[in-house]
């Protein structure tokens, strides 16, 4: 599989940097390699989850949320929108975190391996929540919608 360059490549470092720690014994290059393909693949998926929270989150909360009527009015608030960017954000982060530990084998060769999984739940916040503003962007100025406007520039 393809190994994905952005965002994951400068954590997880090059193949042949991260196996030349294991040269000396075979048995433990074997499952190196083994946790570095399963990594590659986890990061495929890694990616298409973050995204696709990111998205999701976006649309719900200019679709569904701002047309549910309170007694109050319509959400207009900032805390609303932040609400659903955090909301978005744990549930990337619990997501990779457990698709790491579900993907990925042999993730006990060494530290470097142990610490991969909280760095790419931590940059998977980081793509979720970029999508999440952008969207908010591109919804706000070229969109319908009823939301607090804080990211419109258009008129």
């Amino acid at each position: 599989m393809i190994m994905i360059h952005f965002p994951y490549d400068w954590i997880t470092g090059s193949q042949s940097a991260f196996l030349n720690a294991f040269r000396d014994d075979d048995a433990k290059l074997r499952r190196a390699r083994e946790f570095w393909n399963s990594l590659q693949n986890c990061e495929v998926w890694l990616l298409i989850g973050a995204i696709a929270i990111g998205v999701i989150f976006a649309i719900l909360y200019y679709t569904w949320w701002n047309k549910i009527a309170r007694p109050g009015g319509y959400h207009y608030r900032i805390r609303h929108w932040v609400g659903f960017a955090v909301v978005s954000s744990i549930l990337c982060f619990v997501g990779s975190y457990w698709l790491y530990d579900f993907i990925v084998v042999n993730k006990t060769i060494n530290k470097i391996a142990e610490g991969f999984q909280l760095n790419l739940s931590m940059i998977n916040i980081a793509v979720c929540f970029i999508l999440y503003f952008i969207i908010s962007f591109l919804w706000c100025n070229w969109g319908k919608t009823n939301a607090y406007p804080f990211l419109k520039f258009r008129k």
